[in-house]
C-alpha cells in the first residue's frame, strides 16, 4: 500500500487554492517614508528652539532713568511686562537730585534686555535735614544772594519777606528770625528773613472823612487800609449815648478834632478814641443831706452800698472816689460811701439787749462795735444765783458817760460804760415729793440743763423705782426755810435709790 502525500488525495481540480503550491517572488524594501519621518522631527525641533530662543531673546532696551521720577520706572516696568521682583531700589540722601529722583542705575541706557531683568537703581531722599548749615553773614546780604544760598543749599524752611521801609535800602536785610542757635542751624531749620523794599510811595490824594462816630473800629479800619491812612489808638473815654467800643472820637496828628467831612490825604496819621459807654460824675457826697443822698442814688440806679458809722459830723462821713471822678455805669458800684448813724445810740442796735443777753456774747459785741466808732466799755461786777436768769445771763446793768447815768435802754453817747450783774447761775426750789422716781428727776434735770450722774445701781429697769437727790460727793441736798429742796444750776447732781 503505497502511502499518498496528504494532498494527493485530492484531485487537482478538486484542491483548494491554499493547498496549491505557493510561488516565491523575491521583494525590494523602501527607507524613504521612514527617513521623511525623522527629517519632520528634527525640523520641527529646530523650529521649536529657534522660536523659543526668538520669543526670549533681550529685545527691551534700558531706558536712561538717570534723573528721572521714580514714577517713571512703575511706568516701564507696567508697560514692558518685566518681572517686577528683579528691580531693586535703594535711596540716600543728595544735594544734587530732588527727591524721588533717580541719581544711578546698574544697567547703561541703550542695552537690550529681558523680562527678567535685574535692575538696581539708588533713588534719592533729597537733601539731608539735619546736615549743619553754616550761616553766612546775613544782615549784609543781598536778596538776590540770599535766594541763591537758600537755593545752593536747599533750604525750605527758609522764607524771603519783603516790607516796606523808610531807613533800609531796598534789597537790603531788614532782620532776621532763627528758631536756633546760629552754630546749630540745619536744613530743617527754621529761618525768616525781611528783606526792604524801601521806601513806599503813596500817591497823594485827598479823600472826605466819613462818618465813623458811633461806628465799629472794624468799619474805620477797613476805610483807612483802602484810601493808604495810617491809623493808631488814642485813648478810651466815657461817651455818653456811645455803645463800649465804638468809635467816639478821631483827631489827626497835631491833636485837631476831626467829624464827618474833613478832608485828610493819603499818608496822614490819625488817632481814633473809643467809647467805654455812659458815665456818671461822683458828686460831693460829704455836703448831702439824707434825702439828698438817697435821691442821688434812686435817680442813677446805683448799686452800692454804704458802709455805717457813729459820728457827729456830717451824713456822710466820707467817700471813694473823690467827687469829680467819673465812672462807667457799670462801675458805680465801686463808689464807696460812709454814712454818719449820729451821734447817739441804742445798745440794742449793736445787737446787746439787756437783760437777758449772754455777758460774754456782749463783750465780742461791744468790741465789735468799735468798727462803728463806739466806745463800749463793758464790766462785770457781780454774779449771783437768780431764780429767772439762766447762768452767765445779764440780771441787772447801769450805764454812765461822762459822770451822768442813764438808761441802758435809751439812747447812749458814743462812749459809754455799762456794769453788770451776771447770774452765776438759776436756782430751783423743789419739793422732795415733786419728781419721785429716777425718770423723774431725769428729766427735770434735763429740761433745767443741770448735770447729773446715776448711781451705779440704777438700770434701766430701775427708772421707775422711788429716787432722790444728793449732790456728786454723796453730801445731801440744801434744804431752805421752807423745807424746799435748792438746786443750783451750775452744780453736779447725783440720782440715788430711796
Amino acid at each position: 500500500m503505497s502511502e499518498k502525500n496528504f494532498l494527493n488525495q485530492f484531485d487537482s481540480k478538486e484542491k483548494p487554492d491554499s493547498f496549491k503550491e505557493e510561488k516565491r517572488i523575491p521583494v525590494k524594501k523602501s527607507y524613504t517614508g521612514l527617513l521623511i519621518g525623522v527629517l519632520s522631527v528634527l525640523l520641527l525641533s529646530l523650529l521649536g528652539v529657534a522660536l523659543y530662543f526668538f520669543l526670549n531673546r533681550a529685545n527691551i532696551e534700558m531706558p536712561n532713568f538717570v534723573g528721572q521720577q521714580q514714577s517713571e520706572v512703575s511706568s516701564w516696568v507696567r508697560q514692558y511686562d518685566i518681572d517686577s521682583t528683579g528691580i531693586v531700589m535703594k535711596s540716600q540722601y543728595s544735594l544734587d537730585f530732588d527727591e524721588g529722583v533717580v541719581i544711578s542705575q546698574n544697567i547703561e541706557a541703550g542695552e537690550l534686555v529681558k523680562k527678567d531683568v535685574k535692575l538696581n537703581l539708588l533713588v534719592s531722599q533729597g537733601a539731608d535735614p539735619d546736615e549743619l548749615i553754616a550761616l553766612p553773614d546775613i544782615k549784609n546780604m543781598t536778596k538776590s544772594e540770599l535766594e541763591s544760598w537758600i537755593k545752593e543749599n536747599k533750604l525750605s524752611k527758609t522764607k524771603i519777606v519783603t516790607s516796606y521801609s523808610d531807613t533800609v535800602a531796598e534789597g537790603q536785610v531788614i532782620s532776621y528770625k532763627l528758631n536756633v542757635d546760629a552754630d546749630k542751624f540745619v536744613r530743617s531749620s527754621t529761618l525768616e528773613i525781611s528783606v526792604s523794599k524801601g521806601k513806599e510811595v503813596v500817591q497823594t490824594k485827598e479823600v472826605a472823612l466819613n462818618d465813623f462816630i458811633d461806628g465799629s473800629l472794624e468799619e474805620f479800619k477797613a476805610w483807612a487800609d483802602t484810601n493808604k491812612i495810617t491809623i493808631e489808638a488814642g485813648y478810651e473815654w466815657y461817651c455818653n449815648g456811645i455803645m463800649a467800643g465804638n468809635v467816639c472820637g478821631i483827631e489827626d496828628a497835631s491833636g485837631k478834632s476831626l467829624s464827618k467831612g474833613d478832608k485828610v490825604k493819603t499818608g496822614d496819621k490819625l488817632y481814633y478814641h473809643l467809647s467805654l459807654g455812659d458815665s456818671i460824675r461822683v458828686p460831693d457826697f460829704t455836703s448831702m443831706s439824707k434825702n439828698s443822698y438817697e435821691s442821688w442814688k434812686a435817680a442813677n440806679a446805683s448799686p452800692f452800698e454804704a458802709s455805717i458809722y457813729y459820728n457827729s459830723d456830717a451824713y456822710i462821713i466820707s467817700q471813694s472816689p473823690s467827687s469829680g471822678t467819673l465812672l462807667g455805669v457799670d462801675e458805680s458800684n465801686e463808689i464807696e460811701v460812709t454814712i454818719n448813724l449820729g451821734s447817739s445810740f441804742k445798745l440794742e442796735d449793736v445787737g446787746i439787749s439787756f437783760p437777758e443777753v449772754i455777758f460774754k456774747d456782749a463783750q465780742v459785741l461791744a468790741k465789735e462795735a468799735k468798727n462803728l466808732g463806739l466806745n463800749i466799755s463793758l464790766k462785770q461786777i457781780n454774779e449771783i444765783y437768780s431764780t429767772e436768769y439762766k447762768r452767765g445771763q445779764v440780771i441787772t446793768a447801769t450805764c454812765t458817760s461822762g459822770g451822768t447815768n442813764y438808761a441802758c435802754k435809751s439812747y447812749l453817747p458814743l462812749n459809754v460804760d455799762v456794769e453788770a450783774v451776771v447770774s452765776k447761775g438759776k436756782v430751783y426750789n423743789i419739793n422732795e415729793g415733786d419728781y419721785p422716781t429716777v425718770n423723774d428727776l431725769m428729766n427735770f434735770l434735763s429740761e433745767a440743763d443741770i448735770t447729773y450722774k446715776l448711781d451705779s445701781k440704777i438700770t434701766a429697769l430701775k427708772y421707775s423705782a422711788e429716787a432722790k437727790l444728793v449732790l456728786e460727793n454723796g453730801k445731801a441736798v440744801e434744804v431752805n426755810k421752807n423745807g424746799e429742796l435748792v438746786i443750783y444750776e451750775d452744780k453736779i447732781y447725783k440720782i440715788v435709790l430711796r
